[in-house]
C-alpha cells in the first residue's frame, strides 16, 4: 500500500512540474520583452501622473527561480517643478524584483524574495511654497463605505540591494541642499504583525550638505560613511522588546560654518557602537554606546581651538524613559590622554535629580592647557609656563531648577607641579603639590578645604592649607601658611632700589571673613603668626642699610584682653640678637639684645580713644644721628598712651631705666651717667589752654655718678645722686648732689601750688634745703656769666655810630642782669661750710635765699671768714633790665678795713676816708638803690646808712695826718692810732652826710664832721674837743678831690654836741638820729 502511495506522489509531482514548466514556457512566449514592456507603458499611467519611461520590462525567471522576478531596465522617472535643478525626479540603470507568488496568493504573506536598484539617480525637491516634485501619484477616490478590518500579514525581505545611486536634495524654504554619492545598501528583514526583524549594511562614499539663512552658511562634508546593523523587534501588549546593534564609521568628515560665526571641525574618522535592548519602547537596558573619533579639530575665528584630538567614548547605558530616568554604568570619556570617568543616575522630570560620581586620571597639565585656545593662551598664559599632573575627583547630588541646583563635591589634587613665569617670578615654582576639597552648594554655603599646598622656589618654599566657609558668601577663611625664603629669592618682588639679603621664616594663622578684612573689622578676626630673619642685610636706596644676625617678630589680632588694654587691636613682639642701621650722613645704631613688645587698641574705631602700649629693651645701644651720639647698656622702658580715668582726657606714660646712659652733641654737649631711672606721665586734657594744665604731667626721675658738660660752661657738671619727682601736687628734689667746678651742692626739698600758679590763681611755691661742702662763687659767676643772653641794643648816638662800621646802625652788646622769675614763692635754706667769692674765703654760711614774685630776698644770711664774721639781709627786683633795685643791710663784724674794702670795693666812693685807717672795725650798712643793667647805682635814687664802729685804728696817711696836726696845733709827737671811732653816715642820691663822732688820739679828742659827694668833692671840719685849751680850735677841709685838700683853720661850730651841757635841740636831734642810725643797723646781728 505505502510503495502504491510512493509511486502515485511521484507521479503527481512528475505532472504538475511538467505542467509548470509548460506554463512557464507560455507566459515567456507570451510576455516577452517587447510585449511586457509596452504593458507597462500603457498602463503605469493609471499609477503616475508624470512623465516617465521604461527602456525594457522582463520578466525573469533564470535569475529569481524559483521565483518570479520583474526586471526593468533604463527606467526615468520626469516631472519638471519649476526652480527644481533637474527635471528629472529619478533615474535607475537596472531594477530588479522578485516576489513570492504562492505565499502572496494562498498565504497572504509578502515575501520579497529580491529588490535591486543598480546606479540610480533621486532628485529631491521642495521649493519654497512647499511644492515638491515627488507628487505623482493619482489622487484615490473616496469611498464612503467602511473599511474592512485589516487582516494580519507577514512581510519578508530577504535581500534589498542599492548600488551606485546618486541623491540630489534641494528645500528651498529653508535654503538647504545635499547630495549623496555612491550609496550603497544591502538590508534584509522580516515585517510580521508582532515581529520585526532586520539587517542593514550601508555604504556612501560622500556626502555634502549646505544650508544658510540671512546671517550664517553651513556646510558639511563627509566620505565613507558606513553603517551596519541589526533590529529584532518582538511586539506585545505593552509595546514589545526590541534588541538592535549598530555600527556607524565615518572617513573625512567636515563642517565649517561662514558668516557672523566662523567655525569649522573636522576629524580623520569617527566610529560609533550603539548595542542595547529596549522593552515596551521605554525601558532602554543593557546598552553600550561606544564612540572613537581620531584627529579631531576644530577652528573658531581662524583660531584653531582643538588640533589632531582623539575624542573616546564608552557609556553603558540604562533608562526608563517612561520616568525619564537614566543610569550610568561606569562610563569614561576619553579626550587624547585626558580621561574623564562618570557613574551614577540622573532624574529628568519636571526637575532634573542628579547623584553622579567623577574622577578624572592624572592629567598631564601642558596637555590640559593645549586645549586652550591659542589666543587666550597668548592673552593670559603668555611668558608661563606649567607642568605637573592633576587629577579630579566629583560628586554632584541634588535637584536642578529654576530655585535649586545640585550639590558638587570635589577634590582637586595636583602633583610635581612646576610653573615658570619669567616676568613674574625670578625662579621656577618647583615641587607643587596640593590637594583640594570643595563643596559647591549654591543653595546654601560653599566650602573650600585646602588640605595641602606646597612649593619651592630656588631656595625657598611655601606650604599652606585651611579652609574658606561659604565661599559665595561670607568667605569665612582659616588659612595656616608656613613659609622659608632665601630674601634674594624675592627681589624681584621688590622695589628696583631696594635689596635684601637673609633667610626669613614665617608661620601665619589667619581667620574671619571677607567683609572683615575688607572692612578692616579686624577686632572680629583673628591673626597670629611668627616672622623671623637670619643674616639679614637690607639696603635701600643706596643710603639706607639695616643689617642682623637674627630678628624675630610675633603678632596677634586682636590682642586678648589684659587688665590694661579691655580691646586690642594688635599686640606686635619683636626680639633682635643685634641689629645694625645706617642712613648715610644721618643715622648709624648698633642694638644688642632688643626687645619691643607692642599692644595697641582698636585704631580703626573713631569712636575710641587711642591705647596703646610700647614696652621695650636692649643689652647695648650705639647710636649716632648727625653730631649726636647716645650709648647706653641694659635699659628697659615702656611708653604708653591710655583713656584717662578722668573721661575725656588721655593718659601718657613713659617709664626707661638703664645701666648707663651716655649722650653727646659734637663737642658742645656731654652727658653721662652710670645709671638712669625715669618715669614720665601725663594727664592730657585737651580743654586747658596752659600746656602744663593740658598735660599736668608727673615725673620720677634718677640719677646716680652722672656727669654734664656744656659748651657754655666752663666747668663740667658732676651729679652724683639726683632723685626728682613731680606731680599735680608740685616738684620734689630729694637728697640730688651736684659737683660744679670746684663747688659741691645737696638740695632737698618742694615745690608745690603749681595747678594755681599756672592757672595764674596763686604764686608758685617753694621750699627747698641747699647743703654744700664748698661753693665757689666767683668760679660760678664766671661759669653762668651772661648765659643765655642774646639781646642786643642799637646804637643811635653820633659817638657809637661813628665807632661803628659803614652800617648805618651797629648791634653791642647790652648787659644781661639777672631777673628775677615772676609768679613764684621759693625759699632757700642755705648750709655752706665754706664758700669763696672774690678774694674772700667764707665759712659756715647760713640762712634763706627767698625769690617771690619777682623780688629775691637774702634773709639774715650769716656767714664767717677769715677777716670777720658776717651777716647780710638783702632784697633785688628786676622790673626791667635796665631799672633793678637793690635793698640790703650788711653787717661785718670785727673785720680789717683794709679786707672790708676789698669785699665792698664801692664803700670807698662812699666813705674815701676809710682808706685812710689800717685796723679793725665793726660795720653796719644798711642801702637801697636803683641799679643800671650792669649794676652800677643810679646815684640818683640812693638811699644809705652806715655805722662804723672801731678801736686802734692807724691813720694811713701820715702828710694829711701831720697837716691836721699842725694845723689844730698838736703836739709834733702825737700818734697816728685813733682810740676808738663810732661814726655813722648817710647817703641820699650822691650827697654822703656824715654826723658828727669823736675821736680820741693819744691826749687829744676830736670830732669830725660835714659832707661829701660821689664826685669827691667834700667839705668836712674837725673840731678840737679836748685839752680844753684848744676846744675852739676847728679845722675846714675841703677840695674837688683827696689830692687837692684844703685846709683852713676856723671856730669850732658843733663842738657842743659832745657837750650834754651846752646841747641845744638841734644838737638833741643830730645825737637822736646818730642812735637810731646804730641801733636800727645792729638790731638785726645775730
Amino acid at each position: 500500500m505505502k510503495k502504491t502511495w510512493k509511486i502515485t506522489w511521484i507521479s503527481l509531482a512528475s505532472l504538475l512540474g511538467i505542467v509548470l514548466l509548460i506554463i512557464a514556457i507560455a507566459l515567456f512566449l507570451l510576455l516577452n520583452p517587447k510585449r511586457l514592456t509596452s504593458l507597462v507603458n500603457k498602463y503605469a499611467s493609471n499609477f503616475i501622473t508624470c512623465e516617465y519611461n521604461f527602456g525594457e520590462v522582463n520578466l525573469s525567471l533564470f535569475k529569481t527561480f524559483p521565483n518570479i522576478g520583474l526586471e526593468i531596465n533604463d527606467l526615468t522617472v520626469i516631472n519638471p517643478t519649476e526652480n527644481s535643478p533637474s527635471d528629472t525626479l529619478a533615474s535607475v540603470k537596472e531594477c530588479l524584483v522578485s516576489l513570492n507568488i504562492k505565499k502572496m496568493l494562498f498565504d497572504d504573506e509578502i515575501i520579497i524574495n529580491t529588490c535591486q536598484l543598480n546606479s540610480g539617480f533621486i532628485n529631491v525637491f521642495f521649493n519654497d511654497d512647499g511644492t515638491t516634485n515627488f507628487d505623482i501619484f493619482p489622487i484615490s477616490e473616496t469611498n464612503n463605505e467602511p473599511e474592512e478590518e485589516s487582516t494580519s500579514y507577514l512581510i519578508d525581505l530577504n535581500k534589498l540591494r542599492l548600488n551606485d545611486i546618486n541623491i540630489l536634495y534641494t528645500d528651498l524654504s529653508s535654503n538647504t541642499d545635499a547630495k549623496i554619492n555612491g550609496l550603497a545598501l544591502n538590508l534584509k528583514g522580516r515585517l510580521a504583525q508582532d515581529v520585526i526583524k532586520g539587517d542593514l549594511e550601508l555604504e556612501i562614499n560622500k556626502v555634502t550638505a549646505n544650508m544658510s539663512d540671512d546671517t550664517e552658511t553651513l556646510n558639511a562634508r563627509a566620505y565613507d560613511i558606513m553603517v551596519k546593523g541589526g533590529i529584532d523587534n518582538e511586539i506585545t501588549a505593552k509595546g514589545g522588546n526590541t534588541t538592535a546593534n549598530t555600527n556607524i564609521s565615518l572617513g573625512e568628515t567636515a563642517i565649517a560654518m561662514t558668516g557672523e560665526l566662523n567655525a569649522e571641525a573636522n576629524f580623520q574618522s569617527l566610529k560609533l557602537l550603539i548595542d542595547g535592548k529596549l522593552t515596551d519602547f521605554e525601558i532602554l537596558e543593557k546598552t553600550k554606546i561606544n564612540m572613537l573619533a581620531n584627529n579631531l579639530n576644530m577652528l573658531m575665528d581662524n583660531e584653531k581651538l582643538i588640533n589632531n584630538a582623539t575624542l573616546s567614548l564608552d557609556m553603558p547605558l540604562t533608562a526608563d524613559f517612561s520616568k525619564m530616568s537614566f543610569l550610568l554604568d561606569p562610563t569614561r570619556l576619553a579626550f587624547n590622554n585626558i580621561i574623564i570617568d562618570a557613574s551614577g543616575s540622573l532624574f529628568m522630570n519636571d526637575d532634573i535629580v542628579t547623584n553622579i560620581d567623577i574622577n578624572t586620571n592624572n592629567i598631564i597639565i601642558s596637555e590640559l592647557i593645549n586645549i586652550i585656545p591659542q589666543s587666550l593662551r597668548d592673552e593670559f598664559l603668555e611668558g608661563i609656563n606649567v607642568n605637573g599632573n592633576i587629577s579630579l575627583l566629583a560628586h554632584v547630588e541634588g535637584v536642578y531648577n529654576e530655585q535649586s541646583m545640585p550639590v558638587v563635591t570635589t577634590t582637586l589634587s595636583l602633583n610635581d607641579g612646576n610653573v615658570e613665569m619669567d616676568e613674574m617670578l625670578p625662579y621656577p615654582l618647583k615641587n607643587l603639590n596640593t590637594s583640594i576639597n570643595a563643596n559647591i552648594d549654591l543653595n546654601g554655603k560653599s566650602d573650600i578645604k585646602v588640605n595641602s599646598f606646597r612649593a619651592n622656589m630656588n631656595n625657598s618654599c611655601l606650604a599652606a592649607s585651611g579652609t574658606v566657609n561659604d565661599l559665595l558668601g561670607a568667605m569665612a577663611c582659616n588659612i595656616n601658611m608656613k613659609a622659608s625664603a632665601d630674601l634674594d629669592d624675592i627681589r624681584s618682588f621688590l622695589p628696583e632700589d631696594i635689596s635684601a639679603k637673609g633667610i626669613m621664616d614665617a608661620d601665619l594663622n589667619v581667620k574671619g571673613t571677607l567683609d572683615q578684612f575688607t572692612n578692616l573689622d579686624l577686632m572680629k578676626t583673628k591673626i597670629d603668626g611668627k616672622i623671623s630673619c637670619k643674616d639679614l642685610d637690607v639696603r635701600c636706596f643706596d643710603t639706607i642699610r639695616v643689617e642682623s644676625s637674627k630678628i624675630a617678630f610675633d603678632f596677634t589680632i586682636p590682642n586678648s584682653p589684659t587688665n590694661i588694654l579691655n580691646e586690642g587691636l594688635a599686640k606686635i613682639n619683636i626680639s633682635c640678637t643685634d641689629l645694625n642701621a645706617d642712613i648715610d650722613k644721618m643715622l648709624n645704631t648698633a642694638i644688642d639684645g632688643l626687645f619691643v613688645d607692642v599692644q595697641v587698641s582698636n585704631v580703626l574705631d573713631s569712636t575710641s580713644t587711642l591705647a596703646a602700649i610700647v614696652d621695650f629693651g636692649f643689652d647695648k645701644l650705639d647710636l649716632g644721628m648727625y653730631d649726636m651720639s647716645v650709648f647706653s647698656n641694659n635699659a628697659t622702658g615702656r611708653v604708653a598712651t591710655l583713656p584717662s580715668s578722668n573721661i575725656g582726657n588721655t593718659y601718657y606714660g613713659a617709664v626707661f631705666s638703664s645701666d648707663s646712659l651716655i649722650f653727646s652733641k659734637s663737642d658742645e654737649m656731654y652727658f653721662a651717667t652710670e645709671s638712669i631711672a625715669l618715669d614720665l606721665n601725663a594727664d592730657y586734657d585737651e580743654e586747658e589752654n596752659d600746656i602744663l594744665l593740658q598735660w599736668n604731667p608727673n615725673l620720677d626721675l634718677s640719677l646716680s655718678n652722672a656727669l654734664f658738660d656744656y659748651e657754655a660752661l666752663q666747668e663740667q657738671v658732676v651729679l652724683p645722686n639726683i632723685n626728682i619727682t613731680y606731680n599735680q601736687t608740685g616738684l620734689h628734689v630729694d637728697n640730688s648732689n651736684i659737683v660744679l667746678g670746684n663747688s659741691d651742692f645737696e638740695l632737698s626739698g618742694d615745690l608745690t601750688n603749681l595747678n594755681d600758679y599756672i592757672k595764674n590763681d596763686e604764686l608758685l611755691k617753694g621750699e627747698f634745703s641747699f647743703t654744700s661742702n664748698f661753693t665757689d662763687v666767683n668760679q660760678i659767676m664766671e661759669i653762668f656769666n651772661g648765659m643765655g643772653s642774646n639781646d642786643t641794643i642799637t646804637a643811635d648816638n653820633q659817638e657809637q655810630t661813628a665807632m661803628a662800621s659803614t652800617d648805618t646802625t651797629a648791634v653791642i652788646d647790652e648787659p644781661n642782669p639777672f631777673m628775677v622769675p615772676l609768679g613764684i614763692d621759693v625759699t632757700l635754706h642755705t648750709n655752706i661750710k665754706e664758700a669763696s667769692t672774690g678774694n674772700l674765703n667764707i665759712h659756715n654760711i647760713g640762712g634763706d635765699l627767698t625769690v617771690k614774685d619777682g623780688i629775691l630776698v637774702l634773709q639774715e644770711m650769716g656767714f664767717t671768714s677769715d677777716a670777720a664774721e658776717m651777716q647780710l639781709t638783702a632784697i633785688y627786683k628786676s622790673k626791667r633790665k635796665n631799672h633793678l633795685y637793690v635793698g640790703f643791710d650788711f653787717h661785718l663784724m670785727n673785720i680789717d678795713i683794709a679786707e672790708m674794702l676789698n669785699i665792698m670795693p664801692d664803700l670807698d666812693t662812699i666813705v674815701p676816708m676809710l682808706k685812710s685807717f689800717a685796723g679793725n672795725a665793726e660795720f653796719h650798712f644798711a642801702a637801697e638803690t636803683n641799679l643800671k643793667a650792669d649794676y652800677s647805682p643810679k646815684f640818683s635814687t640812693l638811699k644809705a646808712a652806715c655805722s662804723i664802729e672801731g678801736s686802734n685804728l692807724v691813720v694811713l696817711d701820715t702828710e694829711t695826718f701831720n697837716t691836721i696836726k699842725k694845723m689844730l696845733l698838736f703836739n709834733k709827737k702825737t700818734d697816728n692810732v685813733i682810740d676808738t671811732l663810732d661814726v655813722q653816715f648817710t647817703v641820699f642820691k650822691n650827697e654822703i652826710d656824715v654826723y658828727p663822732f669823736s675821736i680820741g688820739m693819744d691826749k687829744y679828742n676830736v670830732a669830725l664832721y660835714g659832707r661829701h659827694n660821689l664826685d669827691m668833692s667834700y667839705d668836712y671840719n674837725i673840731m678840737v674837743l679836748s685839752p680844753n685849751i684848744l676846744n675852739k680850735l676847728g679845722l675846714e677841709i675841703k677840695g674837688p678831690d683827696f689830692d687837692n685838700m684844703k685846709f683852713k683853720v676856723r671856730r669850732n661850730r658843733r663842738a657842743n654836741v659832745f657837750v650834754p651841757e651846752k646841747r641845744d635841740y638841734k644838737d638833741e636831734k643830730i645825737l637822736e638820729i646818730k642812735k637810731i642810725i646804730a641801733n636800727s643797723l645792729k638790731e638785726n646781728v645775730k
